[in-house]
């Protein structure tokens, strides 16, 4: 049986662990659909989950499912958090069920406003990555990275973590900002630097 790999990630794993050669298939994404432009209202499967927006805060963008530890939230509330105490924030998550507490302690003391959307059509998802100054990407593993991909297309500044297959796209300092993954220190020090550093965030969004 022939295989197909979607990164080179996936490629060097399967040789390593089964030993079989696989044919590469990089993912891609649909940039008729995703695309620079303005931000939109958020539609009507949002809420705001805490704190108060404040008209100079920073757009952040969150996409995953909180319930999913290899995602990493846990490190994106904590650097977030550590964001916010230095720069007003305002956090926007898509993702396929609400946050908790009991899957993210982390939400209990944090103080950075939250807006959740909750399973969003596909037909709604490009409009909902357009307009935030930043998206952040925390995950601990990844087979390509998705969300990293349609974020980019959507002409937002970017920082990952290293997470394996993202690495495929991602180029530090060239179309992203790359941290290690699990170090919550080192994306919230990237993502201060994005929304600070204006001539750097528009080069990201750009590449």
């Amino acid at each position: 049986v022939a295989l197909a790999s979607v990164s080179t990630a996936v490629q060097g794993i399967l040789k390593q662990e089964f030993g079989r050669d696989s044919l590469l298939i990089p993912n891609s994404v649909d940039c008729r659909r995703f695309r620079p432009g303005r931000p939109r209202s958020p539609p009507s499967t949002s809420a705001p989950v805490s704190g108060q927006m404040t008209r100079r805060a920073r757009r952040v963008l969150l996409v995953g499912n909180p319930t999913l530890q290899l995602k990493g939230f846990d490190v994106a509330v904590a650097a977030l958090q550590a964001v916010h105490c230095l720069i007003p924030i305002h956090v926007t998550w898509v993702c396929q069920v609400e946050p908790s507490v009991g899957a993210l302690p982390a939400l209990a003391s944090a103080t950075f406003p939250l807006t959740t959307v909750v399973r969003p059509s596909q037909s709604e998802l490009p409009s909902l990555y357009r307009g935030h100054d930043v998206f952040l990407f925390t995950s601990r593993y990844e087979a390509w990275g998705m969300p990293v991909m349609e974020a980019m297309a959507s002409g937002l500044a970017v920082v990952t973590t290293d997470c394996l297959g993202v690495m495929s796209f991602a180029r530090h300092g060239s179309n992203c900002l790359v941290a290690d993954a699990n170090d919550a220190a080192s994306c919230a020090r990237l993502v201060v630097q994005v929304l600070n550093d204006n001539r750097l965030r528009t080069k990201l969004q750009r590449n």
